[in-house]
């Protein structure tokens, strides 16, 4: 599927999300989640520093291709992490881009939109931390 697809069946989808402010966050989650997100960053501030200006955190839904980090960062999850750096051994799990099966349907996570809403949480903590360019002036 390309870009505009994507972009097209995100924007008709869009009133069919999930408003995460209404799902619950797994603390034990958000543990293990904050670890791999902070990763994630790490690997961010590599290969595109200055990314966090980049992020629209009104739109910020990690369970949405187009509405991600990566997402928002090179159009949609799906090519961008095709494309970026990593070592052999390393998942978007790794780098707190998406949620395990495990996680998705395990017992502590109730489901999938408690996963996908405490990695939200996640990332926003790690933005809220960093200050971005613009905040400064």
């Amino acid at each position: 599927m390309d870009e505009r697809t994507l972009r097209a069946n995100a924007a008709r989808n869009s009133q069919k999300r999930v408003s995460m402010s209404d799902i619950s966050v797994d603390n034990d989650l958000l543990v293990i989640y904050r670890e791999r997100v902070q990763r994630g960053a790490k690997m961010l501030d590599s290969v595109r520093p200055g990314w966090r200006d980049e992020i629209n955190l009104g739109e910020l839904n990690m369970r949405y291709p187009c509405y991600c980090i990566l997402g928002q960062l090179w159009g949609n999850y799906f090519d961008a992490w095709t494309n970026l750096p990593k070592d052999d051994a390393s998942d978007e799990i790794t780098y707190g881009f998406d949620v395990t099966r495990y996680e998705r349907h395990s017992p502590t996570a109730i489901d999938i939109g408690v996963a996908y809403n405490t990695l939200d949480t996640a990332w926003r903590e790690e933005l809220s931390s960093r200050k971005s360019a613009t905040d400064a002036l």
